[in-house]
């Protein structure tokens, strides 16, 4: 069972992970395709702060590889649903079911389809502090 589950494998999810991961929480993210998103898809990225130069590419695997040296978990699955359960919650995925304590605070990434009844957007900024207040990070 997991502390932290997040749904989505792009910029937003990957620096949750990297969030969660640094302050020892078991994290995992669920990612149906490639890591990193739309990001990928860009042959150019100059926008990204720290960094003047990159491809969508290289900056989705350096942020992969660094979520995963903190120790966070990349599963390839993906998730169609989430269901609440007395010890937290459970995300139902095309290849079984991946469980997590405590309670969804939020989603960043992609939205599920109606996992969330339609409140899911990149919210990053809120989440984090949301789980800050929680103490969940």
């Amino acid at each position: 069972m997991y502390e932290i589950l997040i749904v989505g494998g792009g910029p937003a999810g990957l620096t949750a992970a990297i969030y969660a991961a640094r302050a020892g929480k078991h994290v995992a993210v669920l990612e149906r395709g490639s890591t990193g998103g739309q990001i990928i898809s860009a042959p150019l990225v100059e926008n990204y702060p720290g960094i003047p130069s990159v491809s969508g590419t290289e900056l989705a695997r350096q942020m992969t590889e660094q979520a995963c040296t903190f120790g966070a978990e990349i599963v390839y699955t993906e998730a169609v649903g989430l269901e609440k359960t007395p010890a937290g919650f459970r995300v139902l995925c095309m290849d079984g079911v991946r469980e997590a304590k405590g309670h969804p605070c939020d989603w960043c990434g992609a939205p599920v389809t109606g996992a969330c009844g339609g409140r899911c957007a990149y919210r990053l900024r809120r989440i984090l502090l949301r789980c800050l207040r929680r103490r969940v990070l």
